[in-house]
């Protein structure tokens, strides 16, 4: 019984969370105090002021909830713009084995690396013997 409550409120979770938020933004809306001088964005009526107060709280609760609802999925808001948004996998397994071949190729490429510096080190060591003989050899002559 426990788990099929659990698995209805999971997957009716947002809606609850939605109309939830529907009902907290009318209250508010409803209680607000409307100012003496009503604002002309609200076209000097008090009912469109209380449905404008109703209307921010509700799309503020509602990207919050949406947000959090992305992030329980693993997902997050990838692009935000005059086209609206968009949700996109934050941290999906295609990614993941992206960044792991990456991580293989950069040991690759220090191991390449280190082997490079090695064998230069080893040439400069025998150019310096070889310096070090001629200038020996040219000492003696004269």
């Amino acid at each position: 019984m426990k788990e099929r409550a659990g698995r209805w409120t999971g997957q009716h979770a947002f809606a609850i969370a939605v109309g939830l938020a529907a009902l907290v933004a009318a209250y508010l809306a409803w209680s607000a105090v409307v100012p003496q001088q009503v604002p002309d964005f609200a076209l000097r009526a008090k009912p469109v002021y209380r449905a404008e107060v109703g209307a921010a709280v509700f799309l503020g609760q509602y990207l919050v909830i949406m947000a959090f609802v992305l992030a329980l999925n693993n997902r997050g808001f990838s692009e935000i713009g005059v086209k609206g948004l968009k949700a996109d996998e934050m941290g999906s397994r295609n990614r993941q084995g992206v960044v792991e071949e990456h991580e293989q190729s950069l040991s690759d490429l220090w191991e390449v690396t280190d082997e490079f510096a090695n064998s230069t080190e080893l040439s400069l060591q025998e150019l310096r013997m070889r310096v070090s003989a001629l200038e020996s050899s040219r000492g003696d002559r004269l």
